[in-house]
């Protein structure tokens, strides 16, 4: 996980945190922006830098054994996405709404970069509000930049196995684009006036949406923690009734566990890391985290 002072390894079998990496100079606390995986190395886009780790190397945890990728050095790399064999970095050298998209040192695209992501063998990157799919080689498979209620001005953007391309909107909800080009807007009920769309994640064969964000940055006001899951257009949020989210902020982001497909892990603006699990009955999505006894759930179809 990658977090503002270093990265936070998870033990997913006895469900805790196991390590803590400071990659900073001389170990110190430093942020990191964001983490990938290729078959054979970890990479880490960092404050002071990218920098790159063997996966067999046995002590990850001490920041000398992290050798720095010098390529891009004059790029504040802020997002990583490894595709195709290749690793790609975002990131900018002055102004951070302004970014480039590179492949090595090949610069693919510049504007807005919002996000990039890699899903059903494509690449899809949300850029001013357009989303431009990539596939293998970099090969251009468009670019998507409306639709049917307006322009498609994408916070990020994924694709299903299904060749579906799922878009978080600011106003419209979620969009789903089919193969042939029809699309259609979901709106599931927000947590607050006006639906948020900030992550989207693939789950159980659907997608999961977390709200993210805030409402008012001038009056630091935070959206409760949910999470809205799909069933074909049919989708439900958690039931957040019995106070288990009692003092806790939004959902940001969320990803489910490799190890059992059936748990998913949330971070919460303002709370840590939440798990999530199915209970046995009734048939649902239930959530528990470390400050309560009592898990949330919301019936699943």
């Amino acid at each position: 996980v990658a977090t503002g002072f270093g990265i936070v390894v998870l033990d997913l079998d006895r469900r805790e945190i196991s390590e803590t990496w400071f990659l900073g100079s001389g170990g110190s606390h430093t942020s990191i922006y964001d983490i990938a995986f290729s078959a054979d190395s970890i990479y880490a886009a960092t404050a002071e830098g990218l920098k790159r780790i063997s996966l067999s190397e046995a002590h990850p945890s001490i920041s000398d054994r992290w050798s720095t990728v010098t390529a891009l050095d004059s790029v504040t790399v802020t997002m990583l996405a490894y595709y195709d064999g290749t690793l790609l970095c975002a990131g900018h050298t002055y102004d951070p709404l302004l970014l480039t998209l590179y492949s090595g040192t090949s610069e693919i695209l510049s504007g807005e970069i919002r996000s990039i992501h890699v899903g059903a063998g494509r690449l899809a990157a949300s850029v001013a509000g357009n989303v431009i799919a990539s596939g293998p080689g970099m090969t251009d498979l468009g670019t998507y930049t409306a639709f049917t209620w307006g322009t498609l001005d994408a916070n990020d953007a994924v694709f299903a196995t299904d060749g579906t391309l799922w878009v978080a909107h600011p106003w419209a909800g979620i969009i789903g684009i089919a193969p042939d080009g029809s699309d259609e807007a979901h709106q599931p009920a927000g947590p607050s006036s006006g639906d948020n769309s900030y992550r989207l994640r693939s789950f159980r064969n659907r997608m999961m949406l977390c709200p993210g964000g805030h409402t008012s940055t001038y009056a630091n006001t935070y959206l409760a923690p949910n999470i809205y899951t799909n069933t074909g257009t049919d989708w439900r949020g958690l039931d957040l009734g019995n106070g288990a989210f009692s003092g806790m902020y939004d959902v940001v982001d969320a990803a489910v566990n490799p190890r059992d497909t059936n748990e998913t892990v949330a971070a919460l603006w303002g709370g840590g890391v939440a798990r999530y699990t199915p209970p046995q009955t009734p048939k649902g999505l239930c959530i528990h985290t470390q400050w309560a006894d009592t898990a949330v759930c919301v019936p699943d179809a």
